[in-house]
Protein backbone atom coordinates (compact mmCIF):
# COMPACT_ATOMS: atom_id res chain seq x y z
CA UNK A 1 0.00 0.00 0.00
CA UNK A 2 1.34 3.46 -0.91
CA UNK A 3 0.55 6.79 0.67
CA UNK A 4 0.65 9.58 -1.84
CA UNK A 5 -1.37 12.68 -1.15
CA UNK A 6 -3.64 10.95 1.39
CA UNK A 7 -4.02 11.66 5.11
CA UNK A 8 -6.69 9.11 6.00
CA UNK A 9 -4.17 6.58 7.36
CA UNK A 10 -1.96 8.99 9.33
CA UNK A 11 -2.67 7.34 12.68
CA UNK A 12 -1.80 3.93 11.26
CA UNK A 13 1.36 5.32 9.69
CA UNK A 14 2.47 7.07 12.87
CA UNK A 15 1.83 3.94 14.93
CA UNK A 16 3.79 1.80 12.48
CA UNK A 17 6.77 4.17 12.37
CA UNK A 18 6.90 4.43 16.17
CA UNK A 19 6.73 0.64 16.48
CA UNK A 20 9.51 0.24 13.92
CA UNK A 21 11.76 2.77 15.67
CA UNK A 22 11.05 1.57 19.21
CA UNK A 23 10.86 -2.17 18.60
CA UNK A 24 14.43 -2.88 19.71
CA UNK A 25 14.83 -3.27 23.49
CA UNK A 26 17.43 -1.50 25.55
CA UNK A 27 20.86 -2.98 24.67
CA UNK A 28 21.82 -5.80 27.00
CA UNK A 29 25.38 -4.49 27.44
CA UNK A 30 24.23 -1.36 29.28
CA UNK A 31 23.48 -3.05 32.63
CA UNK A 32 26.89 -4.79 32.83
CA UNK A 33 28.52 -1.50 31.83
CA UNK A 34 26.85 0.32 34.72
CA UNK A 35 27.93 -2.46 37.08
CA UNK A 36 31.53 -2.24 35.83
CA UNK A 37 31.47 1.55 36.24
CA UNK A 38 30.38 1.27 39.88
CA UNK A 39 32.82 -1.57 40.47
CA UNK A 40 35.71 0.49 39.11
CA UNK A 41 34.91 3.26 41.58
CA UNK A 42 34.78 0.79 44.45
CA UNK A 43 38.01 -0.91 43.34
CA UNK A 44 39.83 2.42 43.24
CA UNK A 45 38.75 3.05 46.81
CA UNK A 46 39.55 -0.47 48.03
CA UNK A 47 42.87 -0.56 46.18
CA UNK A 48 44.19 2.55 47.90
CA UNK A 49 43.00 1.33 51.29
CA UNK A 50 44.68 -2.01 50.69
CA UNK A 51 47.93 -0.29 49.68
CA UNK A 52 47.97 1.64 52.95
CA UNK A 53 46.84 -1.34 55.07
CA UNK A 54 43.57 0.34 56.03
CA UNK A 55 40.50 -1.83 56.80
CA UNK A 56 37.81 -1.51 54.17
CA UNK A 57 35.30 -0.38 56.80
CA UNK A 58 37.79 1.59 58.87
CA UNK A 59 39.12 0.89 62.34
CA UNK A 60 37.03 3.35 64.37
CA UNK A 61 33.33 4.02 64.74
CA UNK A 62 33.28 7.34 62.81
CA UNK A 63 35.47 5.84 60.07
CA UNK A 64 33.05 2.94 59.67
CA UNK A 65 30.10 5.32 59.37
CA UNK A 66 31.90 7.38 56.73
CA UNK A 67 32.95 4.27 54.80
CA UNK A 68 29.42 2.84 54.79
CA UNK A 69 28.03 6.22 53.65
CA UNK A 70 30.53 6.34 50.78
CA UNK A 71 29.72 2.79 49.70
CA UNK A 72 26.01 3.54 49.86
CA UNK A 73 26.51 6.67 47.75
CA UNK A 74 28.38 4.70 45.09
CA UNK A 75 25.66 2.04 44.97
CA UNK A 76 22.89 4.65 44.67
CA UNK A 77 24.86 6.19 41.79
CA UNK A 78 24.07 3.10 39.73
CA UNK A 79 20.66 4.57 38.94
CA UNK A 80 21.85 7.88 37.51
CA UNK A 81 24.64 6.20 35.54
CA UNK A 82 22.15 3.69 34.13
CA UNK A 83 19.73 6.44 33.21
CA UNK A 84 22.58 8.28 31.48
CA UNK A 85 22.94 5.32 29.12
CA UNK A 86 19.15 5.17 28.75
CA UNK A 87 19.24 8.82 27.66
CA UNK A 88 21.67 7.89 24.90
CA UNK A 89 19.37 5.06 23.84
CA UNK A 90 16.37 7.41 23.63
CA UNK A 91 18.36 9.83 21.47
CA UNK A 92 19.20 6.89 19.21
CA UNK A 93 15.54 5.84 18.84
CA UNK A 94 14.49 9.38 17.95
CA UNK A 95 17.28 9.53 15.39
CA UNK A 96 15.84 6.34 13.91
CA UNK A 97 12.41 7.97 13.57
CA UNK A 98 13.94 10.98 11.83
CA UNK A 99 15.74 8.63 9.45
CA UNK A 100 12.51 6.82 8.60
CA UNK A 101 10.79 10.09 7.74
CA UNK A 102 13.74 11.05 5.58
CA UNK A 103 13.42 7.77 3.66
CA UNK A 104 9.67 8.29 3.31
CA UNK A 105 10.34 11.29 1.05
CA UNK A 106 12.50 9.21 -1.32
CA UNK A 107 10.84 6.80 -3.74
CA UNK A 108 9.83 4.03 -3.27
CA UNK A 109 9.38 5.02 0.39
CA UNK A 110 9.85 3.02 3.57
CA UNK A 111 8.29 -0.26 4.62
CA UNK A 112 6.40 0.00 7.92
CA UNK A 113 5.23 -3.14 9.74
CA UNK A 114 1.59 -3.34 10.85
CA UNK A 115 -0.39 -5.79 12.92
CA UNK A 116 -1.15 -9.34 11.72
CA UNK A 117 2.13 -9.58 9.76
CA UNK A 118 1.06 -6.87 7.34
CA UNK A 119 3.16 -3.99 6.09
CA UNK A 120 2.62 -0.55 4.66
CA UNK A 121 4.79 1.28 2.12
CA UNK A 122 4.89 4.91 3.18
CA UNK A 123 5.88 7.37 0.50
CA UNK A 124 5.21 11.11 0.60
CA UNK A 125 5.28 12.78 -2.82
CA UNK A 126 7.19 16.05 -2.49
CA UNK A 127 5.31 17.51 -5.45
CA UNK A 128 1.88 16.89 -3.93
CA UNK A 129 0.73 19.63 -1.50
CA UNK A 130 -1.51 17.28 0.50
CA UNK A 131 1.25 14.69 0.79
CA UNK A 132 3.80 17.28 1.93
CA UNK A 133 1.33 18.65 4.47
CA UNK A 134 0.77 15.11 5.80
CA UNK A 135 4.54 14.58 6.06
CA UNK A 136 5.02 17.80 8.03
CA UNK A 137 2.17 17.03 10.43
CA UNK A 138 3.26 13.42 10.99
CA UNK A 139 6.89 14.39 11.49
CA UNK A 140 5.91 17.06 14.04
CA UNK A 141 3.76 14.60 15.97
CA UNK A 142 6.42 11.90 16.10
CA UNK A 143 9.19 14.36 16.94
CA UNK A 144 7.13 15.42 19.96
CA UNK A 145 6.30 11.80 20.84
CA UNK A 146 6.93 11.36 24.58
CA UNK A 147 7.92 15.02 24.88
CA UNK A 148 8.07 15.04 28.68
CA UNK A 149 10.44 12.09 28.69
CA UNK A 150 12.44 13.73 25.90
CA UNK A 151 12.86 16.90 27.98
CA UNK A 152 13.77 14.76 30.97
CA UNK A 153 16.41 12.96 28.90
CA UNK A 154 18.03 16.26 27.95
CA UNK A 155 17.89 17.43 31.58
CA UNK A 156 19.45 14.26 33.00
CA UNK A 157 22.24 14.37 30.44
CA UNK A 158 22.97 17.92 31.58
CA UNK A 159 22.82 16.83 35.25
CA UNK A 160 25.44 14.15 34.58
CA UNK A 161 27.72 16.77 33.06
CA UNK A 162 27.23 19.04 36.07
CA UNK A 163 28.00 16.06 38.33
CA UNK A 164 31.36 15.51 36.61
CA UNK A 165 32.13 19.24 36.83
CA UNK A 166 31.34 19.22 40.56
CA UNK A 167 33.60 16.18 41.02
CA UNK A 168 36.54 17.83 39.29
CA UNK A 169 35.76 21.01 41.24
CA UNK A 170 36.05 19.02 44.48
CA UNK A 171 39.41 17.73 43.26
CA UNK A 172 40.58 21.31 42.75
CA UNK A 173 39.34 22.20 46.21
CA UNK A 174 41.51 19.49 47.75
CA UNK A 175 44.51 20.51 45.67
CA UNK A 176 44.49 24.27 46.17
CA UNK A 177 43.04 24.73 49.66
CA UNK A 178 45.02 21.83 51.21
CA UNK A 179 42.03 20.56 53.17
CA UNK A 180 42.90 17.45 55.21
CA UNK A 181 41.89 14.43 53.15
CA UNK A 182 42.79 10.84 52.41
CA UNK A 183 44.48 9.75 49.19
CA UNK A 184 41.60 7.32 48.53
CA UNK A 185 39.33 10.35 48.13
CA UNK A 186 41.54 11.66 45.32
CA UNK A 187 41.63 8.26 43.61
CA UNK A 188 37.85 7.84 43.87
CA UNK A 189 37.19 11.34 42.48
CA UNK A 190 39.51 10.69 39.51
CA UNK A 191 37.70 7.46 38.62
CA UNK A 192 34.28 9.11 39.08
CA UNK A 193 35.28 11.93 36.73
CA UNK A 194 36.52 9.45 34.11
CA UNK A 195 33.45 7.16 34.31
CA UNK A 196 30.86 9.95 34.28
CA UNK A 197 32.66 11.77 31.46
CA UNK A 198 32.69 8.56 29.42
CA UNK A 199 28.92 8.15 29.87
CA UNK A 200 28.44 11.85 29.08
CA UNK A 201 30.45 11.56 25.87
CA UNK A 202 28.39 8.57 24.70
CA UNK A 203 25.09 10.37 25.42
CA UNK A 204 26.29 13.55 23.73
CA UNK A 205 27.33 11.65 20.60
CA UNK A 206 23.79 10.24 20.35
CA UNK A 207 22.31 13.70 20.94
CA UNK A 208 24.53 15.08 18.18
CA UNK A 209 23.34 12.33 15.82
CA UNK A 210 19.75 13.35 16.52
CA UNK A 211 20.50 16.99 15.77
CA UNK A 212 22.41 15.99 12.62
CA UNK A 213 19.25 14.23 11.43
CA UNK A 214 17.61 17.66 11.21
CA UNK A 215 20.62 19.01 9.33
CA UNK A 216 20.51 16.08 6.89
CA UNK A 217 16.79 16.58 6.31
CA UNK A 218 17.25 20.25 5.58
CA UNK A 219 20.16 19.49 3.28
CA UNK A 220 17.94 17.08 1.34
CA UNK A 221 15.24 19.74 1.06
CA UNK A 222 17.81 22.22 -0.24
CA UNK A 223 18.87 19.73 -2.91
CA UNK A 224 15.22 19.23 -3.93
CA UNK A 225 14.75 22.99 -4.11
CA UNK A 226 17.80 23.32 -6.33
CA UNK A 227 16.48 20.59 -8.64
CA UNK A 228 13.09 22.32 -8.86
CA UNK A 229 14.80 25.65 -9.53
CA UNK A 230 16.73 24.09 -12.43
CA UNK A 231 13.57 22.44 -13.76
CA UNK A 232 11.68 25.72 -13.54
CA UNK A 233 14.42 27.54 -15.44
CA UNK A 234 14.48 24.89 -18.15
CA UNK A 235 10.70 25.00 -18.55
CA UNK A 236 10.77 28.79 -18.78
CA UNK A 237 13.54 28.66 -21.37
CA UNK A 238 11.73 26.08 -23.47
CA UNK A 239 8.46 28.01 -23.14
CA UNK A 240 6.62 24.89 -21.98
CA UNK A 241 2.93 24.93 -21.14
CA UNK A 242 1.97 27.02 -18.14
CA UNK A 243 0.46 24.11 -16.21
CA UNK A 244 3.75 22.24 -15.93
CA UNK A 245 5.61 25.41 -14.96
CA UNK A 246 2.92 26.28 -12.43
CA UNK A 247 3.15 22.84 -10.79
CA UNK A 248 6.94 23.14 -10.49
CA UNK A 249 6.74 26.65 -9.02
CA UNK A 250 4.02 25.57 -6.61
CA UNK A 251 6.10 22.62 -5.42
CA UNK A 252 9.11 24.89 -5.06
CA UNK A 253 7.23 27.41 -2.93
CA UNK A 254 5.81 24.63 -0.77
CA UNK A 255 9.20 23.06 -0.11
CA UNK A 256 10.67 26.48 0.67
CA UNK A 257 8.03 26.93 3.37
CA UNK A 258 8.71 23.44 4.73
CA UNK A 259 12.43 24.21 4.80
CA UNK A 260 11.86 27.46 6.69
CA UNK A 261 9.55 25.73 9.15
CA UNK A 262 12.10 22.95 9.80
CA UNK A 263 14.88 25.50 10.21
CA UNK A 264 12.92 27.48 12.79
CA UNK A 265 11.38 24.56 14.69
CA UNK A 266 14.31 22.14 14.90
CA UNK A 267 17.38 24.32 14.52
CA UNK A 268 16.40 27.58 16.23
CA UNK A 269 13.36 27.24 18.49
CA UNK A 270 13.55 23.70 19.90
CA UNK A 271 16.81 22.01 18.94
CA UNK A 272 18.26 19.10 20.89
CA UNK A 273 20.23 20.71 23.71
CA UNK A 274 22.64 19.53 26.39
CA UNK A 275 23.52 21.90 29.22
CA UNK A 276 21.87 24.71 27.27
CA UNK A 277 24.06 24.14 24.20
CA UNK A 278 22.72 22.94 20.89
CA UNK A 279 23.94 19.42 20.15
CA UNK A 280 26.09 20.31 17.16
CA UNK A 281 29.65 19.35 16.27
CA UNK A 282 31.26 21.53 18.93
CA UNK A 283 29.24 20.14 21.84
CA UNK A 284 31.73 17.58 23.16
CA UNK A 285 34.66 19.95 22.82
CA UNK A 286 32.90 22.79 24.64
CA UNK A 287 31.39 20.70 27.45
CA UNK A 288 34.10 18.13 28.14
CA UNK A 289 36.68 20.84 27.57
CA UNK A 290 35.56 22.35 30.87
CA UNK A 291 36.17 19.04 32.66
CA UNK A 292 39.58 18.54 31.03
CA UNK A 293 40.66 22.11 31.84
CA UNK A 294 39.64 21.78 35.48
CA UNK A 295 41.35 18.37 35.72
CA UNK A 296 44.62 19.84 34.42
CA UNK A 297 44.23 22.71 36.87
CA UNK A 298 43.83 20.21 39.72
CA UNK A 299 46.92 18.34 38.56
CA UNK A 300 48.88 21.56 38.60
CA UNK A 301 47.57 22.26 42.09
CA UNK A 302 48.75 18.92 43.47
CA UNK A 303 52.15 19.41 41.82
CA UNK A 304 52.75 23.05 42.77
CA UNK A 305 51.51 22.93 46.37
CA UNK A 306 53.62 19.89 47.20
CA UNK A 307 50.83 17.71 48.56
CA UNK A 308 52.24 14.61 50.23
CA UNK A 309 50.66 11.85 52.29
CA UNK A 310 51.82 10.07 55.43
CA UNK A 311 52.13 6.33 55.88
CA UNK A 312 48.41 6.03 56.55
CA UNK A 313 47.49 7.93 53.36
CA UNK A 314 46.38 11.15 55.05
CA UNK A 315 47.29 14.71 54.12
CA UNK A 316 47.02 16.84 57.25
Amino acid sequence: MHLCGQTTDMQTIATGLVAQAYQDPRPSWMDPMVFLAALSILLSLWGVKYAYNIPLLGDTGPAMIVSLAVYFGIITGLGIMGFGLSCAFDFERRTRIAGLFHQALIAPGVQTPLAHNQSLTVYFNKHDPQSVHAWVQARTVLRNFGERFYLRVQSYTSILIVYSILAVGALNLLAWTQIPHHVSTVAMLCVIIFVISLINAYAMVKAMNLQRASYRQRSALQEDLLALEVESAMLSKSQADGDALGRVNSAKMLLQQVDENLNFEELLYRPTTVLGNRADNGLIGSVLGIVVTLALLALQGFASTGVSYDVTGWFR
